[in-house]
Parts: structure tokens; sequence; C-alpha cells
């Protein structure tokens, strides 16, 4: 199994990449998502497959990530350049 990392999940290439790895569950495992903005969608992303690293180059936007996956989240999220 091939463990994949997609920058740019909740855009328009990164949402296309999630659905082929979704297709084919056998062959891929997401572990890493990153993404800009779109934290509404990122989170639905966390839920549907599980990565264990999520990131945003955007600090403040990281801390809102944080809280809403709560201190027991096993997903560890990530920020700025370093992070993504």
């Amino acid at each position: 199994m091939k463990r994949i990392a997609i920058l740019g999940s909740t855009g328009s290439i990164g949402t296309s990449a999630l659905k082929v790895i979704e297709a084919n569950p056998q062959k891929y495992a997401v572990v890493a998502l990153a993404a800009g903005r779109n934290i509404p969608l990122l989170l639905r992303q966390i839920s549907r497959y599980s990565p264990k690293y999520v990131a945003t180059l955007d600090e403040d936007l990281a801390k809102c990530l944080r809280a809403e996956l709560g201190a027991g989240s096993p997903v560890q999220v990530l920020s700025g350049r370093e992070g993504v």
C-alpha cells in the first residue's frame, strides 16, 4: 500500500486525487493533507480519510482546526511553511 500526502487537498486537483484514492482503498492510504483556507472541507476530508497529519499555512486557521478536532484527536495539526 502506498502512503500518500495531498498538498492542496481542498482544491480541484486535490479533491480529484482523493477521489482516485477513495476508489482504490487497497492501493492507497492518505497520511497527510495540506490545505489553504477551506477548513470546513478539510474537516470533512479528515473525517473521511483519517490522516495522521494535516497542515495549513495560516497559524490562526491551524488553531481553529485544532479546536474543532479537540484535544484527544490523533491528527497532528501543523502550520506555516515548515508544517506544509
